[in-house]
């Protein structure tokens, strides 16, 4: 949000004096945007049950600070500070529901499962199977497809195959980079193949994501 857009909004009232800090955040690497997608509509931290309640209280401190002061690089500092206070609080939902099935975010916090998705997330255009993945977490083939499928809720490869979309889409929303190349990037061998497969998972074939997108 720029500092541009930033406004100062009144409501009289009878009660006690409450004051309100809003700002938007978004997400727009894959990985966040499905944890974003599994948060509930709201996070409530009670000051009297947090250890991170002060912390926010300090972190609110600092930017109030810095809207009042607007000083040169303010807006790096305030950006950087509201990053915090999001993560913060994403991070306080999820120390204290580790008893709520959440099902992806148990497969990430799942040692041998985490270790395989991180190995897709960070090298989608590898030429994954159910074999090579099971050996890298030393497991067996069934017995990683079984686990996997019972955290994840869906297959090692079709997992794959939506990531590498998600990927896509990121890319031809935010870059200039031409569909084969991206198609190549992510283990397709032809742009028509790739093309194919991200319109059955997106729904929506790569010409109309780039249309809408920033070049």
């Amino acid at each position: 949000m720029s500092l541009n857009d930033m406004k100062l909004f009144l409501f009289g009232g009878e009660g006690e004096l409450c004051e309100l800090v809003c700002g938007a955040a978004t997400f727009d690497h894959p990985v966040a945007t499905r944890l974003a997608n599994l948060l509930p509509d709201y996070i409530y931290i009670r000051s009297s049950r947090s250890n991170f309640a002060g912390i926010l209280r300090t972190l609110m401190q600092l930017l109030a600070f810095e809207t009042s002061q607007m000083s040169i690089g303010g807006e790096a500092v305030i950006t950087r500070l509201a990053d915090i206070v999001v993560i913060q609080a994403i991070r306080e939902y999820l120390s204290s529901h580790n008893e709520l099935d959440i099902g992806w975010l148990n497969a990430l916090r799942d040692k041998r499962i985490g270790k395989a998705l991180a190995l897709l997330h960070e090298n989608p255009g590898t030429d994954w199977s159910l074999v090579t993945l099971a050996k890298s977490v030393n497991m067996s083939r069934t017995s990683f497809a079984q686990l996997f499928r019972k955290l994840v809720g869906t297959t090692p490869i079709e997992y794959l195959s939506d990531w590498r979309m998600s990927v896509a889409y990121k890319r031809l929303m935010q870059s200039s980079d031409k569909v084969l190349n991206i198609a190549l990037d992510l283990g397709y061998k032809s742009e028509s193949s790739f093309s194919r497969a991200f319109k059955k998972i997106k729904g929506i074939s790569p010409g109309e994501v780039r249309k809408k997108g920033i070049v």
